[in-house]
């Protein structure tokens, strides 16, 4: 019997190429395409992403199918439908590292195995005092002040404390305990700062997750 999370990464792995996930991200419900490269590089589904490898659609069947051995191997019984959902996240921060920097706001989208939409969470901006935000780098400050999100914080009135129960009411509601995998592109930077900042959300998540941005590797 397949085992269910690599049954669930074997579904994003397949749908992927068939269509791109959109996550609302926070400032003017914009949609953020984790997969927006596959527009630049893909044509059709049997094109060749580059000449020094075989088909992108060749390769992500061949992943799948060792994805699937290796769940026959395990055995793992299958997981119910709301057991085997996916988070998907997208956070900005005040910087890269998670022992001095400190998240700014999150969006997040629950999906069940097959990228059918469930929930989401749209934004939560949270409030910064103006010395964390004047410590930003300097792309940070550009990128975030330009997109309106440092403005934005340092009129939020939500807390980090409060962004985090917020978001764990919110898993609570729509996955099982430790069965949801984080999701999105390059989340283990993500991770990170929910594991420094939201304790009791890392807790509930499972402690696997999937990085889309594996898929552009394994284009290249």
């Amino acid at each position: 019997m397949r085992s269910p999370l690599l049954q669930r990464v074997t579904t994003v792995l397949y749908l992927a190429w068939n269509r791109k996930f959109e996550l609302v991200s926070a400032r003017g419900g914009v949609c953020h395409r984790y997969l927006s490269w596959l527009n630049k590089n893909v044509c059709d589904r049997n094109c060749t992403v580059s000449s020094k490898c075989v088909t992108s659609s060749t390769r992500i069947r061949q992943l799948g199918t060792e994805l699937i051995q290796q769940s026959v191997q395990n055995g793992l019984e299958m997981l119910t439908d709301f057991e085997a959902r996916i988070c998907w996240v997208d956070m900005e921060m005040t910087g890269l590292d998670p022992s001095k920097d400190t998240i700014m706001e999150l969006s997040c989208v629950i999906t069940d195995k097959h990228l059918n939409e469930v929930a989401k969470i749209e934004q939560i901006i949270i409030h910064q005092p103006e010395y964390v935000l004047n410590a930003m780098g300097d792309w940070c400050k550009e990128h975030h002040g330009a997109s309106g999100l440092t403005e934005a914080c340092l009129k939020s009135k939500i807390s980090l404390k409060e962004a985090e129960d917020t978001f764990l009411e919110f898993l609570k509601k729509h996955t099982a305990f430790q069965k949801a995998p984080l999701a999105g592109n390059s989340v283990h930077a993500d991770r990170q700062f929910i594991r420094q900042y939201m304790p009791k959300v890392y807790k509930y998540l499972h402690y696997r997750i999937i990085d889309v941005s594996t898929l552009s590797e394994l284009c290249k």
